[in-house]
């Protein structure tokens, strides 16, 4: 069953609960940080903490915010597998998308990919280029289900045939997602839903290109 197809309204709702997720995350992380006496405004330690909290908190806390990583994780791969599908109106077997080998690739991959961007963005930004590569790969990890070296390789021959729309498309993502955040955070949700669409629509033109070669 196409999840997409089926229910377009998943498609709305699961960025949605992802960026909730990554808030609450977020914010039990500030928690956990204001217990600890660590003032994030000045990044410093004010030698005491402003209220305390039972020893086995923070191990509740570390499983909470565990779980919560792992539900986000599952709801972006699931997003991989079925909005590429649904573009091809292909159907999902939903057990073989969500299983444990194709979970794992595809986490390894966007840690990669996340890894490459931020510290690209670190280099001035100048770095950010050279990370461009890596920008399809989680689709290729969790819709063709690839071990995460197979989903890097593909990633990078296709998005080097296309390197100039692949570096427009994501300088444009970015500058949706930051005017979306300075629109009081509100604009954020629509932006991240046309981001996520725009990205498979993306991957899937790129990917039937390069098989129709």
């Amino acid at each position: 069953m196409n999840l997409v197809l089926a229910r377009p309204a998943l498609f709305g709702l699961a960025p949605v609960a992802v960026l909730a997720i990554r808030l609450s995350v977020v914010g039990l992380l500030l928690i956990v940080a204001g217990a600890y006496g660590i003032d994030w405004l000045s990044f410093a330690a004010l030698g005491q903490s402003p209220f305390q909290l039972p020893e086995d908190t923070w191990t509740i806390f570390g499983g909470v915010v565990a779980a919560m990583l792992l539900l986000e994780h599952c709801v972006i791969h699931l997003l991989l597998v079925c909005l590429p599908r649904a573009l091809r109106r292909e159907r999902i077997h939903l057990p073989d998308a969500l299983a444990p080998k194709a979970l794992l690739m595809s986490a390894l991959v966007r840690l990669a990919t996340y890894v490459a961007f931020g510290v690209g963005f670190m280099l001035l930004g100048i770095g950010t280029a050279l990370a461009v590569p890596l920008a399809l790969a989680p689709f290729y990890a969790a819709d063709k289900g690839l071990d995460a070296y197979d989903a890097v390789k593909c990633s990078t021959a296709v998005v080097l045939r296309h390197f100039g729309t692949v570096l427009l498309f994501e300088f444009i993502s970015l500058g949706l997602l930051l005017c979306g955040l300075l629109v009081c955070g509100v604009g954020l949700i629509p932006a991240y839903i046309l981001v996520t669409a725009s990205r498979a629509a993306l991957y899937e033109q790129l990917t039937s290109t390069a098989t129709a070669r």
